[in-house]
């Protein structure tokens, strides 16, 4: 059965702020207004007419107080919903037009010069150190030979970026692009500038001196994403982007998910190579 209050047509909000006597009274008067208009014997609707009176039985609060407190229930709880959606899609469009604004800024500054820049056409190879990866692994990793914190991450002509992991396929990120690089000399200003700040909150260290890694958190027998960057945490950085490609600077990419914007860290830049 539809919810009374929606074939009613009384507004949620509405509902949800009154009280159970005063919002019976309003349904009462609501019945009695539409059944003038919708009753057979004023030439309505008569289906609608008997939805009508289904619904004012369900609503009555004195004979049925239990239909009336749950079809409440469910209609005001929906209207939450209703508003927690609206308020997560403001968000998501305040975010939009934060990577729109980014992109703009750094698009002008990159057409002012003729540096290598993620705008530069044509396609680039960029080896690149994976630095959250560095941070999860043992001290005894290194100098095995065959260290898997770098990779090689390629931009086609029309954009698309793959990534080439040692021992894994080659992997083609959908949906995502470059939006700039962050330069290296910013994580030697401190431990509390931005870019510390946001490796901290991804892959924190240990606070013993002589622990230099930590493990990779895991939720339901998986490893967590993350390099998957919200907004909100990269907002502090964004001041810092340049759309130029140097040596050491730490490279970003953009892209979306069911969850919304989000960016990635993709790693330091050991070299470039234009095809």
């Amino acid at each position: 059965m539809e919810n009374p209050f929606r074939v009613l047509g009384l507004d949620r909000d509405l509902v949800r702020r009154l009280d159970d006597a005063t919002c019976a009274r309003l349904v009462e008067q609501q019945y009695r207004f539409l059944q003038k208009v919708f009753h057979p014997d004023v030439g309505g609707d008569p289906r609608y007419s008997r939805l009508l009176n289904e619904a004012r039985e369900a609503l009555d609060l004195e004979r049925n107080p239990d239909s009336f407190a749950r079809y409440k229930k469910a209609y005001t709880r929906r209207a939450q919903g209703a508003v927690e959606r609206e308020a997560l899609k403001a968000q998501a469009g305040m975010y939009d037009r934060m990577l729109d604004n980014l992109l703009v800024f750094l698009r002008s500054r990159a057409d002012r010069t003729g540096e290598l820049s993620i705008y530069t056409p044509g396609p680039l190879t960029l080896l690149l150190h994976d630095k959250l990866l560095g941070r999860t692994l043992p001290p005894d990793y290194y100098g095995k030979g065959k260290s898997k914190v770098f990779f090689e991450l390629k931009k086609s002509r029309e954009g698309i970026l793959t990534a080439k992991r040692s021992g894994r396929a080659p992997e083609q990120y959908e949906g995502r692009f470059l939006v700039g690089a962050v330069p290296r000399e910013l994580e030697a200003t401190g431990s509390h500038n931005p870019f510390a700040r946001l490796l901290q909150q991804l892959a924190p260290k240990g606070e013993s001196a002589g622990e230099r890694y930590v493990a990779l958190p895991r939720q339901a027998g998986k490893t967590l994403d993350l390099r998957r960057i919200p907004p909100e945490l990269l907002r502090p950085l964004a001041e810092y982007f340049t759309p130029f490609l140097k040596l050491d600077s730490y490279l970003f990419s953009a892209g979306t998910d069911e969850q919304g914007l989000y960016f990635r860290l993709e790693g330091s830049i050991n070299s470039i190579s234009r095809e």
